[in-house]
């Protein structure tokens, strides 16, 4: 598990980490291009980030060897605590997915 202490999260080698009992939503910024997407979860505690890198994007076979500098991966789960379901019993979650569209000042 992981916590941060930066204000801002970046990536420059191969990462995989857990964020155990992280808020609801959660706002991602590309600082290059300044495009943001807003990230709502119900019923999942805890957000993941994960990026290949160099060495491991090679081993993805749909993978270019020169997109991981472009791209993170965020995602919803329910990771720190196991999700247990007895027979006859439901577990419900989602992750919703919103591109933030935003006015450009000429």
């Amino acid at each position: 598990m992981y916590q941060e202490g930066r204000e801002v999260v970046t990536v420059n080698e191969w990462t995989d980490r857990i964020y155990q009992h992280t808020p609801q939503e959660h706002i991602i910024t590309n600082v290059v291009s300044g495009r943001k997407m807003r990230i709502h979860k119900y019923n999942f505690p805890d957000t993941v980030i994960w990026n290949p890198w160099i060495d491991k994007a090679r081993e993805i076979g749909d993978f270019g060897d020169d997109e991981f500098p472009n791209m993170l991966c965020v995602e919803a789960g329910h990771v720190s605590s196991p999700v247990i379901l007895l027979p006859g019993t439901a577990f419900e979650a989602s992750q919703i997915l919103q591109v933030l569209f935003y006015l450009v000042e000429s």
